[in-house]
């Protein structure tokens, strides 16, 4: 069983989609675990997929590919790389937007304007990393129309990490980072 960490008292987003997830028969909060390939379709949401960025992009790439390998639909959604050898795959799951990311934050209209359009055909979005507006806008958009959200961390929590770029997380934790957090279903984090 996967357990499912609720959101708190405050998240900002309509309390209608800030809800548990009850499956019939089971305890509240706990979703059985799939032995078969199922029909759901999973949206993995990341900033970028270049090689220069590191782990949670390469990360990332593999877990997408390992599930659709064992039969689970799964896509995932990245701005384009503006170096074509700095792109990690070009595989068929992979959905590129035009690389429009404007602000130190991330703003992109392109890969809001690919959610908006194409949530509907997904049931659960997987948010990978945090304090980059592309994963705020992937957790509203996902909320908005009541789907659960799974953030993954990839380690930007540590004290270490939290001093990359410190302005910049001081910044987005109040405008948007920690109402995010707030909102999603499970916090998948890893540790050292």
């Amino acid at each position: 069983y996967i357990i499912l960490r609720l959101p708190q008292k405050g998240c900002l987003h309509s309390s209608a989609v800030c809800k548990k997830v009850l499956t019939p028969g089971l305890p509240t909060g706990l979703v059985p675990k799939l032995n078969t390939p199922s029909i759901m379709k999973i949206l993995h949401t990341i900033h970028c997929l270049n090689k220069s960025w590191g782990g949670p992009s390469v990360c990332t790439y593999q877990l997408v590919k390992a599930l659709n390998q064992t039969g689970t639909g799964t896509d995932l959604l990245s701005l384009s790389s503006n170096a074509e050898d700095d792109c990690i795959g070009t595989d068929p799951f992979i959905k590129y937007v035009e690389y429009d990311a404007r602000t130190p934050l991330g703003v992109s209209r392109n890969f809001k304007q690919f959610l908006v359009e194409n949530i509907s055909r997904y049931d659960i979005v997987h948010v990978n990393t945090i304090w980059l507006w592309t994963t705020h806008d992937a957790v509203r958009v996902a909320k908005k129309h009541g789907m659960p959200v799974v953030l993954s961390l990839h380690g930007m929590l540590y004290p270490q990490a939290l001093q990359v770029s410190r302005w910049k997380k001081q910044l987005a934790l109040p405008i948007f980072q920690r109402n995010d957090l707030r909102c999603a279903d499970v916090l998948h984090a890893t540790s050292m």
